[in-house]
Parts: C-alpha cells; sequence; structure tokens
C-alpha cells in the first residue's frame, strides 16, 4: 500500500450518496492491499505493532471478562479482539 487511491464519484454516485447516505464503490483495493491490512491488524492484535491511547477490546468469548473492556492499552496476545480504534 504504498499509494493511495484517488477517489471519483460521478454524479451518479454523488446523487445516489447524498440520497441515501452511502453508495456502492465496487472493488477498491487489491487482492495484495487487503493481504497487507489483515497482516497489519494481526500485527497489532499480537503486539508486534503498538499505538499509544489506540482503543482496544477482547471479545468475550475469548473468556477472559476482566479484560473484555474498551481501553486504551494492549491487553494480551490475541487474535480474539473485536473492537481496535
Amino acid at each position: 500500500m504504498d499509494k493511495l487511491h484517488q477517489l471519483t464519484l460521478s454524479s451518479q454516485e454523488l446523487e445516489t450518496y447524498h440520497q441515501q447516505g452511502y453508495v456502492r464503490l465496487g472493488k477498491v483495493a487489491s487482492q495484495q492491499e487487503i493481504e497487507a491490512l489483515c497482516q497489519r491488524i494481526d500485527n497489532i492484535m499480537l503486539g508486534q505493532i503498538r499505538y499509544d491511547n489506540m482503543l482496544m477490546q477482547l471479545c468475550p468469548s475469548a473468556g477472559k471478562s476482566d479484560l473484555s473492556k474498551k481501553t486504551r492499552e494492549f491487553k494480551e496476545v490475541s487474535l480474539k479482539y473485536r473492537k481496535i480504534q
């Protein structure tokens, strides 16, 4: 993901957005870009990449209710995070 894609909406797409509040964009990223995003979020969940003040919430199904509260800290190495902001 070395470069951002310049998105241009047609007048019809823009009208649809204004009427419905959304517009279907179709394919906006390549398979390689999607795989890179998946690897990045896995690295965040596994603690290999950390950001200060990132909100993280483990899924209660991880079996650790004390860690399932949303807080601004890395909780543990797990792929069972349900929310990351």
